[in-house]
């Protein structure tokens, strides 16, 4: 389960790292993902592991790892949605709607159950963020912490 959370995370962060309002010349944003609630159905327990069906929602807040946004690091820039679902014992496909200083953007993609790690599409978003486009890659440092970089094609 804990892989499964950091996943979940990793693709909010993600999402939220991007954007033209960040700064039109910057290609890369650097983000933290702190997860605040998880929600699963059926309930995911030590009787009842993640198994293929299982949605899971997360809630996140986003917080900068550098200044960027206008705000110093540290500063809490953002919160990302995420709904992923289990489609395999290894796979599970996410969606996640993050909301950002000028708008939202959305984030796709499919990752390994359990792998610290996840790289997932840019699918587009509103407001400043309506052309968004690249990959956003994150990685997992706790059960509810994850660091994201984004890069914008």
């Amino acid at each position: 389960m804990q892989k499964l959370a950091v996943l979940a995370l990793a693709v909010a962060a993600a999402v939220l790292a991007g954007g033209a309002s960040a700064a039109p010349q910057q290609k890369t944003i650097r983000l933290v993902l702190v997860q605040q609630h998880m929600y699963s159905n059926p309930a995911v327990g030590p009787s009842s592991p993640p198994r293929p069906g299982m949605t899971m929602i997360f809630d996140q807040a986003l917080y900068n790892a550098a200044p960027q946004f206008g705000k110093p690091k540290g500063a809490l820039v953002g919160r990302a949605s995420s709904i992923c679902t289990i489609v395999s014992a290894q796979d599970l496909q996410c969606a996640v709607a993050a909301h950002l200083p000028d708008g939202q953007l959305a984030l796709m993609g499919s990752g390994l159950l359990r792998s610290p790690n996840s790289t997932l599409a840019i699918a587009g978003g509103a407001g400043a963020y309506t052309d968004a486009r690249g990959s956003a890659s994150a990685h997992s440092t706790s059960q509810t912490r994850s660091l994201v970089t984004v890069r914008f094609a």
